[in-house]
């Protein structure tokens, strides 16, 4: 089924992918405007009001930037969560491939979703079209993080406490207290440290290393540069539609023109003939003679009636 390309809604949080790849979107826009078809068609849901566009993003935009003002769809009736759902595994097994940031945002969307998020992440990973070791591998990344355990400082009594305080810990009261006898003038050696409870999550809590922040800071880059590129696609796209609407507008008006030059040509095909049976009618063949000689048959017939 045909749709005009602008009854078509993209913003409904039906995008899969982190953005819009203009290569892409050009190489479409190519095969558009040499007459090829698509290997498949846009999956559109239609809620009975609006259109939502689940899959196909990049071949939309492609038929735009060819200039065109439809496009063949896969139209289907379902609501924009439908739509949603249905994006969350879209261009798994087609199209561009998903690059590792488009998988872990349908992952998001599902596990920050009210209700997909309480399914298995076995469920999840049929929902996304991805290993369920991913989803929870990420169900793991986006769940609070555990905070790290009180430590706890050992108690002591009697003479263990004067030993505790100046540094004894393992070693028994008795075994201090001999030892403390023995070499008075030493002080004690220092207790060995305690191992912290949930020092990994102490570790976690400390921030990402440079190297994830660099991984994270390219990863913004490459979004911005795919967005960058997309609006200069789309841009493109509303340059050739504006260009487009003044040609036609151009066409409208040259046809409007050539309607009224045909009319006027009419109208003095029709006042020659007029012409011509005057001429006639008062023997005078010469079109510039016609008037005088109908002025001179008029006053001499007017002198008759007189």
């Amino acid at each position: 089924m045909k749709l005009p390309i602008d009854s078509i809604r993209l913003d409904g949080g039906t995008q899969p992918r982190t953005g819009i790849n203009a290569a892409t979107v050009s190489e479409y826009a190519e095969l558009v405007m040499a007459g090829k078809p698509f290997k498949s068609d846009p999956v559109v849901f239609f809620d009975g009001v609006d259109y939502w566009l689940a899959d196909g993003f990049h071949r939309v935009h492609g038929s735009r930037q060819a200039g065109k003002f439809e496009i063949v769809v896969d139209l289907r009736q379902g609501t924009q969560r439908d739509a949603i759902k249905f994006s969350l595994s879209a261009n798994a097994d087609h199209g561009l491939p998903r690059s590792y940031e488009d998988k872990r945002k349908v992952v998001r969307t599902a596990l920050e979703d009210p209700e997909w998020g309480k399914w298995s992440s076995r469920d999840i990973a049929v929902l996304c079209a991805v290993s369920h070791t991913f989803v929870l591998d990420m169900r793991e990344a986006l769940s609070p993080k555990a905070k790290p355990a009180p430590r706890v400082e050992p108690e002591s009594t009697g003479s263990a406490s004067t030993s505790g305080a100046s540094g004894g810990s393992a070693s028994s009261p008795a075994h201090a207290g001999s030892a403390s006898s023995a070499k008075p003038s030493e002080p004690p050696a220092p207790p060995p440290a305690a191992p912290e409870t949930g020092s990994a999550s102490s570790q976690d809590d400390a921030g990402p290393s440079a190297d994830e922040m660099l991984d994270e800071l390219q990863r913004e880059v490459e979004q911005l540069t795919a967005q960058v590129n997309s609006l200069k696609a789309e841009d493109k796209g509303a340059e050739i539609l504006k260009l487009s609407k003044l040609v036609a507008h151009a066409q409208r008006e040259q046809s409007a023109a050539m309607e009224t030059a045909a009319k006027a040509q009419q109208r003095e095909k029709w006042s020659a003939r007029q012409l011509a049976r005057c001429g006639k009618a008062v023997g005078q063949n010469d079109p510039d003679k016609i008037a005088p000689a109908v002025e001179a048959f008029v006053r001499a017939h007017q002198k008759v009636k007189a």
